[in-house]
């Protein structure tokens, strides 16, 4: 009988091609770590480097070894990138690990779940978007629930943070802390091991994104302007109709939810979207059938626990039919039914939705003025007592409206996790006046989010000497 067979060499022997450098190094420290009393792995790996290889053989391999594999993310679209590129579900963490529970304000507050696996790995993708506060957890860590989520149980598992270091961090932060070792040997005393990669995997020649990811990257160390190439999967483009053209093409109803036009602020992309929506999609409507959504706070209500609980920051959706409008507590409102993808199955829903959230420049309402709609939900209910009147405010759907924008153009942040077939990237306005550290970041992310296509407006091109 053949002996069987370590982990190194499963994992070696589960590539198509020969591991690189970089990717047998990680095989052989991550083998290391499985042996040792190290609880957290940190897989650091710049773009093209081969992450997505690596943690789709873990996947594979881990569970042949007596190991479960838990897949997470921090986004509901970055948990369907991690989905499809596995080929197994995956989950945001936010949705794995917390059960939410109504507080008497109508908002919830969070409760831990109970860690129910043994000796498993988790693995959380795109970490560099965990962030260690979130805006409707109430001043809670994110990331420190996580840990206690995973650890406290004492059962064996383990984390696996994956993520680049060269995109942006969490809005308001200047470092991502789920991919800082110092700062995670600092919490709860974790015991931690790191790699960085940088070789990039042997691509075709004419990969123009890869390419200028990576000039991007290197130019992050220095002072001065970004230097981007002309490919054909990369292009400047200068000249208006060109800029007219590509978004003629790439917004047709028929191919929306490929496309993505990345921008830097809420108010630019509430402009582009009416654009698009307008001179592409030539829908008049404030809003119409058809039109694809993206949720921007996270909702407890329509989906029921049944479903997981919430409607993720970040899911996308589409209108299938108005039902009616209404106006009342000074907003305006609208039921609809939309199509949404809940762990890769499409799933229907009737749900109310904010039809302000679509135009203001903020991510989200500002908490004033959820705070009031509360107030005017308990006094249209003022007739009723105790736990009717409780009842009635938490399940009034005006006060559960989803907040919602189009999702034809957002800014960089809100499409850090997801992939598309073809980006658009608008210059953006300089605050310094110059290219900065900050603002290459800003550009490296946006360009990596792009699968077969990027076309830039507003950028010349800089001929390498």
């Amino acid at each position: 009988m053949e002996a069987k067979r370590s982990l190194s060499d499963s994992l070696k022997r589960s590539f198509p091609h020969a591991p690189t450098e970089d990717q047998a190094s990680f095989i052989v420290r991550f083998d290391s770590f499985l042996r040792s009393a190290k609880s957290v792995f940190l897989l650091k790996g710049y773009a093209g480097t081969g992450k997505t290889r690596l943690m789709r053989s873990l996947t594979e391999v881990l569970p042949q070894h007596s190991i479960s594999v838990v897949l997470l993310a921090p986004t509901g679209r970055a948990a369907k990138v991690l989905e499809d590129s596995a080929g197994r579900p995956a989950s945001t963490i936010h949705r794995h690990i917390y059960r939410p529970m109504p507080s008497p304000d109508g908002s919830p507050t969070f409760v831990l779940k109970p860690n129910k696996q043994k000796n498993a790995l988790f693995i959380v993708d795109e970490a560099s978007m965990v962030g260690d506060g979130q805006q409707d957890l109430r001043g809670r860590s994110l990331l420190e629930d996580l840990i206690r989520f995973v650890f406290d149980s004492q059962k064996g598992c383990r984390l696996l943070f994956i993520g680049d270091v060269a995109q942006l961090p969490p809005i308001g932060t200047r470092l991502s802390k789920a991919l800082d070792a110092q700062f995670l040997r600092g919490l709860c005393g974790l015991e931690v091991e790191e790699v960085l990669m940088t070789q990039v995997v042997r691509q075709k020649d004419s990969s123009g994104i890869l390419h200028n990811a990576t000039a991007l990257r290197q130019q992050m160390k220095e002072e001065g302007e970004v230097k981007l190439q002309h490919f054909s999967d990369f292009e400047l483009l200068e000249d208006h109709y060109a800029v007219e053209e590509a978004v003629q093409e790439s917004f047709q109803s028929d191919r929306l939810g490929e496309a993505l036009y990345i921008v830097r602020s809420n108010k630019r992309a509430n402009a582009v979207n009416q654009a698009i929506r307008a001179r592409v999609l030539y829908r008049e409507e404030e809003l119409s059938a058809g039109d694809h959504l993206m949720v921007v706070r996270n909702n407890y209500f329509w989906l029921g626990q049944e479903q997981g609980g919430f409607i993720a920051n970040g899911e996308q959706m589409e209108v299938q039919r108005i039902l009616r409008y209404e106006d009342k507590y000074g907003l305006r409102f609208a039921q609809l039914r939309l199509l949404m993808q809940i762990a890769g199955k499409a799933h229907e829903l009737e749900a109310w939705v904010h039809l302000d959230s679509l135009a203001i420049e903020t991510p989200s309402f500002p908490s004033a003025r959820m705070q009031q709609l509360y107030r005017d939900v308990q006094a249209e209910h003022g007739h009723l007592s105790g736990a009717k009147r409780r009842k009635a405010v938490l399940t009034d759907p005006h006060l559960q409206a989803l907040q919602v924008k189009f999702a034809y153009a957002v800014t960089c942040h809100k499409s850090q996790g997801g992939q598309w077939k073809r980006v658009l990237i608008e210059k953006p306005w300089l605050p310094e006046g110059r290219w900065m550290l900050e603002d290459k970041r800003w550009l490296y992310t946006a360009v990596t989010r792009a699968e077969q296509q990027v076309q830039l407006m507003g950028f010349k091109e800089e001929k390498e000497q």
